[in-house]
C-alpha cells in the first residue's frame, strides 16, 4: 500500500501491529471498534455544542490492547470517536490514527446505517 494513503474498515478490524505498521508509514486509517476491545482512555477531548447536535458524544485519545498481551500484540495509540445515531438509536464507536480533524469530519465517513462510506482529512 503506498504511504499516506487512506484504509477504511465497514467491520471491527483489530489487527494493532498492521495498524502501527500503517502509522509508521503515514497511513491513516479507520474502523469500528470491536465491541470487546481494550481501551484505556488517556485523554478526554471536550466535545463542542454543534458536534453534540450531530451526534458526535465523545471524543478520546486511547491507547489499545491488553498490557498483559503486549508482548504478542502491541499497544497502540489511537483516537476513539462515538456517534449516536437518532434514527437507529443507537451508538456507533469508530477507531483511528487522525488526531487532527474534527470529529464532525470523521463522522462523515459514516453512512446513515453506521457503515464506512469515504473519508478525507480536513
Amino acid at each position: 500500500m503506498p504511504d499516506n494513503s487512506t484504509v477504511l474498515f465497514d467491520k471491527a478490524y483489530t489487527n494493532y501491529k498492521q495498524f502501527a505498521e500503517w502509522g509508521n508509514h503515514g497511513i491513516r486509517w479507520v474502523s469500528r471498534l470491536k465491541r470487546d476491545a481494550s481501551v484505556k482512555v488517556l485523554v478526554h477531548r471536550p466535545v463542542s455544542e454543534a458536534a453534540y447536535d450531530s451526534g458526535v458524544r465523545s471524543d478520546n485519545y486511547v491507547e489499545l490492547g491488553r498490557p498483559s498481551n503486549r508482548k504478542k500484540i502491541p499497544l497502540i495509540k489511537a483516537r476513539v470517536v462515538e456517534f449516536w445515531d437518532e434514527e437507529k438509536q443507537r451508538m456507533f464507536q469508530f477507531v483511528c490514527n487522525d488526531y487532527t480533524s474534527d470529529p464532525k469530519s470523521l463522522q462523515t465517513c459514516i453512512s446513515a446505517d453506521g457503515k464506512l462510506k469515504h473519508y478525507s482529512s480536513a
